[in-house]
């Protein structure tokens, strides 16, 4: 339907968690009383600020769950406003639409969607909710390597023989 909220995922980034983190979106969203946009969040290392989207919070709802004044897109750790990296994706509300559709594009010919969310968190209810559970970007060859090796050493079918042929093949 067009006036339900809908997700936008990241390709790059994801989550291993008891909850998936789109439920823990849609808690946090339902929790808000449905009226507005939640960004999935985590805490990361003051050097990693300078590849990620980092958020500007406001106040506290509960435990893993703030209001958002803005984000930071790739500020480095002399500017960004918390150490809170929007990650994995957003659960939009359909009224964001029309501040996307006059976003202009920028570098790589992209609409930047920070952009249209810093302008809706002007006017608007924004949230972000801290995902329980490992984050893992796979935006590069090494991280993406990590990321399969995680989840395949914990899958209870793949994990015994996996464990094994790495154990054997650090060997040589």
């Amino acid at each position: 339907s067009k006036d339900e909220a809908f997700f936008y995922v990241f390709a790059d980034d994801f989550f291993r968690c008891e909850v998936p983190y789109p439920q823990q979106l849609v808690d946090a969203f339902e929790k808000a009383g449905s009226n507005g946009p939640v960004i999935s969040a985590v805490k990361v290392e003051p050097e990693d600020t300078k590849r990620l989207g980092m958020i500007d919070t406001a106040d506290q709802i509960d435990e893993r769950t703030y209001k958002v004044n803005g984000l930071v897109e790739k500020p480095g750790a002399e500017n960004t406003p918390s150490l809170f990296a929007s990650v994995g994706s957003f659960l939009l509300t359909p009224d964001i639409m029309p501040i996307v559709e006059k976003e202009q594009t920028g570098v790589g010919g992209e609409i930047v969607l920070a952009d249209a969310i810093n302008e809706y968190a002007k006017s608007h209810d924004v949230y972000c909710r801290f995902i329980d559970g490992v984050w893992h970007d796979a935006g590069d060859k090494g991280r993406y390597l990590e990321a399969i090796a995680d989840h395949a050493l914990l899958d209870p079918e793949l994990g015994p023989a996996f464990r094994a042929y790495l154990e054997e093949r650090l060997k040589k």
